[in-house]
Parts: C-alpha cells; sequence; structure tokens
C-alpha cells in the first residue's frame, strides 16, 4: 500500500531578488533627482511673471487707495 506524499518545495523567501534590489535602488535614485528637479524648477523666479505681480500689485494698490477716498476705478 502507498501513500501520497507531496513533494515539499522550497519556498521562495521574502527577501528580494538580486534583480529586485537593483530595481529598487535606480526607482529610488531616479524619484530624488526628479523632486530636486522640481524643487529647483520652482525655487527659481521668472522675471516676467515677476514684473507681472508687481504690475497687478501696484494697481491693487492704487484701486484700494482711489477706494478709500470715494473715486471708483475706472
Amino acid at each position: 500500500m502507498s501513500t501520497f506524499t507531496p513533494a515539499v518545495r522550497r519556498l521562495r523567501s521574502n527577501a528580494p531578488t538580486r534583480l529586485e534590489r537593483i530595481l529598487l535602488r535606480l526607482s529610488y535614485r531616479m524619484e530624488s533627482a526628479v523632486v530636486a528637479r522640481i524643487e529647483r524648477r520652482a525655487a527659481q523666479r521668472n522675471p516676467i511673471t515677476e514684473r507681472a505681480r508687481a504690475e497687478a500689485d501696484e494697481r491693487r494698490r492704487t484701486a484700494q487707495a482711489l477706494g478709500s477716498l470715494g473715486i471708483l476705478p475706472r
């Protein structure tokens, strides 16, 4: 009489393989580079935008000053 015994296979460990470690490291470096680039670009000032912002601030200040005297803006 023979009994069926399933073959015990070596289960794969939860540790990442060498290729997975390389891919994880590469993706982390890529993400860091992209975030650093985004931060650099956000910190740069665009002279055209800055000039437009200053002009809008000046128009707003003028309108508020004239409004306090009862003169309506154009």
